[in-house]
């Protein structure tokens, strides 16, 4: 054994590799996941709201006309930065666990620092150097969870749960729990944000006391920048991140706005009637692998941007401040359109990766979905909030203004044009995938025949 390695015990390794050994293992992942889920739930539904209640004329005036979209375009930069971090960190080989812990704990401190910031510049900063720190936990919790599972297949959908229910919890919380305690809602307020950040603390020492590995995994491929000129060889791999930014633009739209909106309906427990959403995208995970089963993943995506449209167009025609049908329909779409578009993007996009560059390619595709997509989506409708809404809401009360409809239909219009980009980009993905798998035969048959000519005497 070469000097200064140390081996770490075989018993060991066994427990901290093995989740079924102690059940504390286990339940440490599905605590973890579900308080990562939990602290971000709890204030990015409402914080629109809180800002355009602290947007002048009104409130505290400490947000500009617009603000909304500027600040939930920060979220894009963590998420562009987050795979680098990720890559850097473990090819350092420092311990997953340890590392997602410490960013948790700064973010927490950021956040809860954030919600007290007396003007614009300071929030913003804040809210920057926030993502900046939390999003690279995310992939890094996957990382440590997929780590640590015999059968990740069959263990990690029922582990990754406890995520969608950290949400959906999360809504209930400040949503019902905060008028039962305080009174009124809270969801105008900081106290959201104070809220995730105590949730980030707990993360932090929950993954802090989850067991090491014996040693990292180097089967475990991680993002590297050196792979992306040669990614970009692969089948179809371009077309498919262009896809992953027309898909994610118009969901930042509800994704920012849907809480404001339904405070100017002025529909009680707002934030805990959002997690239909959630509710039904869990019924929407569980159905996917029997729909791509049966059709193309091509016709599964460009359903989910018809899902989309048709959920934008219900919310254009709402009149009045009232709690409707179209309202609650357009919730639940939500849940069913988001696994339609994304999860068949994500499998498509494994599969044509090559095995040593599928890490790669799916950190690429979060810099393009969540990232890039995301960007464009925020700032569009950031510009939407300042040409159709204004300072109309109060968050007080007031009667729903006309600019809501006209906000709603640019979404519905996009994802229609998205719809039509998605299927020629899909097709000329297929077509290259066609031309490259005729020019890799053809190479292979010149190679055979060289091998054979050479052989001959």
């Amino acid at each position: 054994m070469a000097r200064g390695k140390r081996r770490a015990h075989p018993e060991k390794a066994r427990v901290a590799a093995d989740p079924a050994g102690p059940p504390a293992g286990t339940k440490l992942l599905a605590a973890a996941i579900f308080l990562q889920n939990f602290a971000i739930g709890a204030w990015v539904v409402t914080l629109g709201s809180y800002l355009k209640a602290h947007a002048a004329p009104h409130g505290q005036q400490l947000f500009a006309a617009g603000f909304v979209g500027t600040a939930y375009a920060t979220s894009a930069l963590g998420a562009m930065l987050a795979p680098l971090a990720t890559g850097i960190l473990v090819d350092r080989g420092l311990r997953a666990h340890r590392v997602t812990a410490c960013l948790s704990l700064v973010s927490a401190a950021i956040l809860w620092v954030t919600a007290d910031a007396s003007s614009q510049t300071a929030f913003h900063a804040g809210l920057l150097a926030f993502f900046v720190c939390y999003m690279p936990t995310v992939s890094l919790l996957i990382a440590m969870i997929l780590q640590r599972l015999p059968d990740p297949d069959r263990q990690y959908p029922r582990i990754r749960a406890w995520g969608t229910v950290g949400w959906v919890a999360a809504g209930i919380v400040v949503g019902v729990g905060g008028p039962l305690v305080t009174g009124s809602s809270i969801e105008l307020s900081s106290a959201p944000l104070k809220i995730g950040a105590a949730a980030l603390g707990i993360l932090a020492c929950v993954c802090w006391a989850v067991p090491a590995v014996a040693a990292r995994q180097p089967t475990q491929p991680v993002f590297r920048w050196r792979n992306v000129g040669r990614l970009a060889t692969q089948q179809g791999i371009w077309q498919l991140l262009a896809i992953g930014v027309l898909v994610s633009i118009a969901p930042q739209f509800y994704n920012n706005y849907g809480n404001v909106y339904f405070n100017a309906l002025q529909i009680p427990y707002a934030a805990a009637k959002l997690t239909l959403g959630q509710v039904a995208e869990v019924i929407g995970i569980l159905l996917m692998p029997a729909i791509l089963a049966r059709f193309h993943p091509k016709g599964v995506i460009l359903a989910g941007l018809a899902t989309w449209a048709l959920r934008f167009a219900l919310l254009s025609g709402v009149d009045g401040p009232r709690e409707s049908w179209a309202v609650f329909l357009a919730v639940l779409l939500q849940g069913v359109a988001f696994p339609l578009a994304f999860i068949p993007l994500q499998l498509e996009m494994h599969r044509r990766a090559a095995d040593e560059f599928r890490a790669t390619a799916q950190g690429l595709l979060l810099i393009a979905s969540s990232g890039v997509g995301t960007l464009i989506g925020a700032r569009l409708a950031g510009f939407a909030d300042v040409r159709w809404l204004g300072d109309q809401l109060l968050g007080g009360g007031q009667a729903l203004g006309e600019g809501w409809s006209p906000f709603w239909r640019l979404p519905a219009v996009g994802s229609c044009l998205s719809l039509v980009a998605v299927a020629f980009l899909w097709q000329r993905s297929e077509q290259e995938k066609t031309v490259k798998s005729v020019e890799s035969e053809k190479s292979a048959g010149i190679a055979l025949r060289r091998g054979y000519t050479q052989q001959c005497p």
